[in-house]
């Protein structure tokens, strides 16, 4: 079965996954339910509806390039009376300064003062991830017209994250494991040829890890299990334009 390749890199990535209103968490990798936003957000598929046909599929994360990790401190000063008089609120809607909520989830006037709402959000910089989708030929290539041609724009887990170009690589003959390997590394800075490799299913010889993850579009949580282990990597590229047209191509 032939695997879809996207590289995931940007400035910034944050990959959330319990954290809520003022303390916003990331993993050092992205998340089931991110990747899963990413298409749904590609294709175009509001909350609330069913999401991209996923059956058949196999997912899989390889870290090329861990990046750091660092805490943004966040502050959002209350509206002034003009401001808020110069918004026109529609019908049966909630004061204008009540539209952001703090961490108890109250709104954001404190026993009737304005306050600043501070939030501390956790960013990965410099990360650069491979992403691998293995199914039917049909998904497939569904799934590289809907990123290639994205309805909304796409993000790296939070909608500030933009990736950066190019980050859909084509495809690969398959199978998964192989692609792991044969893949040129996606990050040129990155000595150690032993990667760390993310699989959304059993494999055996590798360590499960299980994080509380998003399901579905409602807010709930579940738990989603991946399978943690390390492949040989010693192809590189001199540039992520040469990789992009190697892609373009076909892999060897």
């Amino acid at each position: 079965m032939p695997v879809l390749v996207t590289r995931l890199a940007g400035p910034l990535q944050s990959w959330g996954v319990s954290g809520r209103h003022t303390d916003r968490d990331t993993l050092p990798y992205p998340t089931y339910s991110g990747l899963c936003g990413l298409l749904r957000a590609a294709a175009g598929i509001p909350r609330g509806q069913p999401g991209p046909d996923l059956n058949g599929t196999q997912m899989a994360i390889r870290i090329d390039a861990p990046g750091q990790q660092f805490t943004d401190f966040h502050t959002i000063n209350p509206l002034d009376s003009r401001t808020v008089s110069q918004i026109r609120p529609r019908p049966h809607s909630r004061d204008p300064r009540a539209t952001i909520y703090t961490e108890s989830g109250a709104p954001w006037t404190i026993k009737n003062r304005l306050v600043s709402l501070r939030t501390w959000r956790d960013y990965l910089a410099g990360a650069s991830f491979l992403w691998l989708i293995d199914g039917p030929s049909d998904t497939i290539h569904i799934l590289k017209r809907t990123l290639e041609q994205p309805v909304w724009p796409v993000y790296l887990g939070r909608k500030a994250c933009v990736p950066e170009w190019p980050y859909l690589l084509g495809t690969y003959p398959g199978p998964l494991e192989q692609a792991l390997t044969a893949i040129p590394r996606v990050a040129q800075d990155v000595q150690d040829s032993a990667l760390e490799c993310h699989l959304f299913a059993p494999h055996d010889g590798w360590t499960e890890r299980t994080h509380a993850d998003r399901v579905g579009s409602d807010g709930q949580y579940g738990f989603c299990s991946r399978w943690v282990g390390r492949v040989r990597c010693d192809h590189t590229v001199p540039s992520t334009h040469e990789l992009f047209a190697q892609g373009a191509q076909g892999w060897p």
